[in-house]
């Protein structure tokens, strides 16, 4: 295990800027990324549905999509069970609780031997407790995040933490393997879990959310830890100071690993605080701009960011009043392209920037917001976007072939 060192608050970062073209802004019409119907899930609790409770009470609903090689992993944390389905809705494998779940209509018993008779799909029993965010590997080994039961979880009196969240392994044929914790197979169990991911190299990366940043975990193909990289709030790369003399805010969104090499992409937001000029008195706080940093997970080091150009929104016409917002960071592709979302009046807008060839494209991802109650987006190494469209009656199952047109501009 290596802890590695940060830059001081303060120090000088200079700015890599990437080719921004704001005359391309979202002024311009945008293209519509085609959308594919996949499949519906129905609401309920047998084994092909989906159970996300009362959908009007508050709450977090923990009900997560991955989606690998054209099979969809849809965690349903509310029902305690993870469900694998192929493109077109079939069911292929339920991971599940039998203490909180029916047994599913394809895994029987013959009345008089006892035995199990199974059908082509497979059920795998667990006692899943809140089963959250998963992640596959090239070998379709399957991980899942998943709470401990209360007589379980720990407390880190030095940090203040709840220890609550172990990573799942499960083998491609449904076999449960082990857990993850922080040092690796059966370690203490993590802090909340913000995400995890695989590499290329089927390395397990844990990203975990803490009081004063978050906390990431790196880990061999066989569960050996490598690297623990804390990345706290107060060490990020400081803003250059606004013309108004105003203090400076950051805020982390999110943190993404790479594909296949050792180092972090951190999407970074800014805020600037309005003074009064005559009071000199704080009245706003006022949204400034998005920098995606790179940290080199070996030296610890950021490079120079990339400006990830914002949403535009016209407000008062009057006024020409123009409110700019910030995207939120997606993921990236092994083809090195990173892709930032943000909901408008008729879906979202997918912002896709090529970091290397300094390239922006921009595409509109149709979607009925008048009757979407909840929503969860993946974004595959390919490129393919998969999301959960969750109605008042059903849950739509879509993936846009955003690869197929990064495929055409190489």
């Amino acid at each position: 295990m290596r802890r590695l060192a940060f830059p001081r608050s303060g120090q000088k970062v200079g700015l890599l800027f990437l080719l921004l073209f704001f005359a391309c802004s979202q002024k311009t019409e945008v293209t519509a990324l085609r959308r594919e119907n996949r499949f519906t899930l129905k609401y309920g609790g047998f084994e092909d549905e989906l159970n996300l409770f009362d959908l009007a009470s508050p709450g977090e609903i923990n009900t997560h999509i991955t989606m690998r090689e054209g099979l969809f992993y849809i965690a349903n944390g509310e029902a305690q069970k993870v469900m694998q389905f192929n493109s077109y809705g079939d069911l292929l494998t339920l991971y599940y609780n039998p203490e909180t779940n029916p047994v599913p209509a394809f895994e029987a018993q013959t009345p008089n031997q006892g035995t199990r008779v199974m059908s082509p799909q497979t059920a795998v029993h667990h006692p899943f407790n809140n089963p959250g965010f998963t992640a596959v590997d090239s070998q379709k080994n399957v991980y899942v995040a998943d709470q401990l039961p209360p007589e379980r979880q720990q407390r880190d009196e030095n940090r203040q933490l709840l220890l609550s969240q172990v990573v799942l392994r499960f083998s491609s044929g449904g076999t449960f393997l082990d857990y993850v914790g922080q040092q690796g197979l059966g370690g203490v169990p993590f802090p909340f879990i913000k995400d995890i991911f695989i590499t290329r190299n089927n390395e397990l990366v844990v990203v975990c959310q803490i009081r004063t940043g978050m906390l990431a975990y790196w880990y061999s193909p066989s569960g050996f830890l490598l690297y623990t990289i804390p990345i706290n709030q107060a060490d990020l790369p400081k803003p250059v100071p606004g013309e108004n003399d105003g203090e400076s805010y950051v805020s982390l969104k999110k943190v993404i690993p790479d594909c296949s090499e050792k180092k972090f992409y951190l999407a970074i937001d800014y805020y600037q605080s309005l003074i009064d000029q005559e009071s000199k008195v704080q009245y706003s706080i006022e949204y400034d701009r998005t920098l995606m940093y790179t940290l080199e997970v070996e030296t610890g080091e950021f490079t120079d960011p990339v400006v990830i150009p914002p949403f535009e929104r016209e407000g008062d016409k009057a006024a020409q009043a123009v409110y700019r917002q910030a995207y939120d960071f997606l993921g990236q592709t092994e083809s090195g392209w990173f892709f930032f979302i943000i909901p408008d009046d008729t879906g979202y807008l997918l912002q896709m920037i090529q970091q290397a060839g300094g390239r922006i494209q921009k595409r509109h991802l149709d979607v009925d917001s008048a009757g979407l109650v909840y929503y969860s987006f993946s974004l595959s190494s390919e490129g393919i976007i998969s999301a959960i469209l969750a109605g008042e009656e059903s849950a739509s199952v879509v993936w846009w072939r955003s690869d197929i047109l990064l495929g055409n501009l190489r």
